[in-house]
């Protein structure tokens, strides 16, 4: 009989070689799963051209405006052919143009991202959202677009919006931020001019926002408009008013100017449009006194208006109402209180309004319009187009002092009628096909130009969920020279809609 306990134990060569072969085995493993989630589940796209941005960037370079600080983003020409609006880029903030992005930024690649595959294998695209597919007219390359019009619907754009079976389709707020692009932001003020050039205070007097005589004694729009902040004081009686109005003046030359769908990320792409579709995002502090504060969004045909009980007043009761509408919407107990801050998002998107506080919505969105189509899906009789619009907000306190911080003005997309479906008439889709959109309407090819507009659902690759690795540029000095290098922008790292 063998005496185990004679036998000599080597601990630390058993220990390692154990160690080793649970190393391997894990490692095996891991790599097998990742092999199992990279072929079925999840796969990595690399984005290099521009037709979604602002929401997903292609091959690009970018670098803060001189003058404002505000980021600049410009697309890398997709052809040698192509002229390279690097060259003569501009800022979309405060209008400064002819900068060259070359010397000041390297070439960044496009974002990438990580799209899953099994989504669309157990349920059907979604409307509003982003997905990867190939189309009938190249099989090859894949493409990432946004779905907007679903099977057995009649798609046509007009206006800026797209209608479905003669409906205005509009998006739920989520799909408002994503696509959002901003064309203002108070916490980046030219210099030394600063933003005193865009607003002016006058009364809210009239729904229509047109140009209105400022009366002669006006509070001084220097102790109104302060670096980044905006102070509107009407504290002095419960009966004081003062009113302030945006305008989209170029600061260099003075002259006003309609607000456009142009996107410094396509340097100069065609003649801009006239947008129409606005959301105002600020931090809002009352500081003293029991009154309102009111925010007016205007389209260039009709606006809503927005009045926040302050203070204490009885009852607290704030409204959002559409101009020359039905009665206003009562959000009975909501009021500011002096000493708190608040952020505030209206948006007036799709001929809806919404109201979001603290990132919590209020209430149901206010639909300016049943915004449908008159007749038939191919009648030309639309409602009112809208017109061009100058001062897309105003703003006014009533018997309260305030101060408004992070002031932000954005648009949501507006889709182009150029190219051949969808446009003059309405496109039936089959009913098993998707219209496809890029965000990017001017410098997007997409359902309204390809031969065969609808995508197929077996056309679809997946749903892109998560932005893994968007770049930026960073910079450090070493002996007194600045060295780029490329590196993970987390500012933009996000899981996508």
């Amino acid at each position: 009989m063998t005496d185990l306990t004679s036998q000599p134990v080597l601990p630390d060569e058993l220990s390692f070689g154990r160690m080793f072969r649970r190393f391997y085995q894990i490692l095996t493993l891991v790599f097998c799963l990742f092999l199992i989630v990279r072929t079925t589940f999840v796969e990595p796209h690399g984005v290099p051209t521009g037709s979604m941005a602002p929401t997903i960037y292609g091959h690009h370079r970018s670098c803060p405006c001189p003058r404002c600080g505000y980021p600049i983003v410009v697309g890398s020409p997709v052809n040698e052919a192509q002229a390279n609006p690097q060259y003569a880029a501009y800022c979309l903030n405060c209008g400064l143009s002819r900068i060259n992005l070359v010397p000041l930024s390297d070439e960044l690649s496009g974002d990438r991202l990580l799209v899953d595959r099994f989504v669309f294998r157990v349920r059907s695209p979604r409307r509003w959202e982003m997905a990867v597919f190939h189309t009938t007219d190249d099989s090859k390359i894949p493409y990432v677009k946004r779905v907007v019009g679903l099977p057995g619907e009649a798609i046509r754009i007009h206006d800026g919006d797209v209608y479905a079976n003669g409906e205005l389709l509009r998006k739920p707020l989520d799909a408002v931020d994503e696509m959002k692009i901003p064309f203002f932001d108070m916490d980046h003020p030219p210099q030394p001019m600063g933003w005193a050039s865009r607003w002016v205070v006058e009364p809210m007097t009239t729904p229509k926002l047109p140009a209105v005589a400022v009366p002669k004694t006006v509070v001084p729009i220097e102790d109104i408009v302060i670096e980044s902040r905006l102070v509107l004081d009407a504290s002095s009686s419960s009966e004081t008013t003062l009113g302030l109005s945006y305008r989209h003046r170029n600061v260099d030359t003075g002259v006003d100017d309609i607000i456009r769908d142009d996107h410094n990320y396509n340097g100069s792409r065609g003649v801009p449009r006239p947008v129409h579709d606005f959301i105002v995002e600020c931090e809002i502090e009352a500081v003293r006194g029991s009154g309102s504060l009111s925010f007016r969004l205007g389209d260039g045909s009709d606006t809503v208006r927005l009045d926040l009980a302050v203070g204490a007043t009885k009852p607290p009761s704030s409204t959002l109402a559409h101009d020359g509408g039905t009665a206003p919407r009562s959000y009975p107990g909501l009021s500011l209180l002096p000493g708190q801050r608040y952020r505030l998002q209206l948006a007036f998107v799709d001929r809806q309004a919404t109201m979001v506080i603290d990132g919590v919505t209020i209430g149901e969105p206010l639909e300016v319009y049943a915004a449908k189509l008159d007749g038939a899906n191919n009648s030309t009789a639309f409602l009112k187009d809208r017109l061009g619009t100058v001062r897309p907000l105003q703003l006014e306190a009533r018997g309260v002092l305030v101060v408004l911080r992070h002031l932000k003005l954005s648009r949501d997309v507006h889709y182009r009628t150029e190219g051949e479906n969808a446009i003059a008439t309405a496109w039936q889709l089959s009913a098993r096909d998707y219209f496809m959109l890029g965000d990017n309407s001017p410098a997007s090819e997409d359902s309204r130009a390809w031969s065969q507009p609808g995508v197929p659902e077996d056309y679809f690759i997946g749903k892109p969920f998560l932005m893994h690795q968007p770049l930026r540029i960073g910079r450090l000095i070493l002996n007194g020279k600045e060295q780029r290098f490329q590196t993970i922008d987390w500012e933009r790292f996000r899981f996508l809609r």
